[in-house]
Parts: structure tokens; sequence; C-alpha cells
């Protein structure tokens, strides 16, 4: 192996790392939101709960589903 690929191996092996530790922190990122998002459907059902009558169903507006079960079903692809 020649002197000049050593620099170029380097090179690659930091992208590699710092790819890596990208990768670790969107994973990070992503547990996070979804943590998040049981806990606001957590505090919907409650509120549904506590409100006596369930009423209509909360749509939303980018999935055009309700938030009661069926956003989690539509964001993953399955049928309704």
């Amino acid at each position: 192996m020649s002197l000049s690929a050593s620099p170029q191996c380097e090179e690659i092996k930091a992208t590699v790392v710092r790819h890596g530790e990208t990768l670790r922190r969107t994973k990070e990122e992503i547990n996070e939101l979804n943590r998040l998002i049981q806990r606001l459907t957590a505090e919907i059902e409650n509120a549904k709960c506590q409100a006596g009558q369930p009423g209509p169903p909360l749509r939303n507006s980018k999935l055009g589903a309700t938030t009661a079960g069926q956003g989690r079903a539509a964001g993953r692809g399955d049928p309704q």
C-alpha cells in the first residue's frame, strides 16, 4: 500500500465515524418523538374520558385520520 493512500483512508474513516454519530443522534430523536406521541395520545384519551361524552373524533388534517388510534395505523400504512 502506498503512503498516499493512508490520508485517503483516514478521511474515509473520519467520514464513517461522523455518519455513525449522526445516525445515533437521529435514532435518539426518533425515539424521543415516539415517546412524545405516546404521551400526547394518552393525554388525549384521558381528556376524552374526563369529558364524559366522546363526541366526534378529532381529525388530523395531514393524515386525515382520527387521533384515537387510526392515526398510528395510517402512519404505518396499515389498512384502516
